[in-house]
């Protein structure tokens, strides 16, 4: 998908619990989403990836292991995401 309006506070991501591996419905916890411009996760947590070089979102189910990422969204240049953007439901 590509959001070309995209904006912090004013939009969200919304994520299936089962299809995702979440037990849990809510707000996202801050430790599962990494904003890097490597788009690359670091910890065994991360499981969401935000490359705000090449402004890609991008799902990783095992963080830093070998599994590869899979890109979930392009956004619009400068576009900012933090945790508070995304809902498990």
């Amino acid at each position: 998908d590509f959001f070309s309006t995209a904006t912090s506070n004013d939009d969200s991501f919304w994520f299936a619990g089962t299809a995702f591996g979440f037990a849990t419905t809510g707000q996202m916890d801050a430790n599962l989403l990494e904003c890097n411009d490597a788009g690359a996760a670091t910890t065994e947590l991360t499981r969401f990836v935000y490359d705000g070089d090449d402004e890609i979102l991008l799902y990783d189910q095992d963080g830093s292991g070998t599994a590869a990422a899979i890109i979930m969204a392009k956004l619009q240049d400068g576009a900012v995401v933090t945790a508070g953007d995304f809902f498990i439901y």
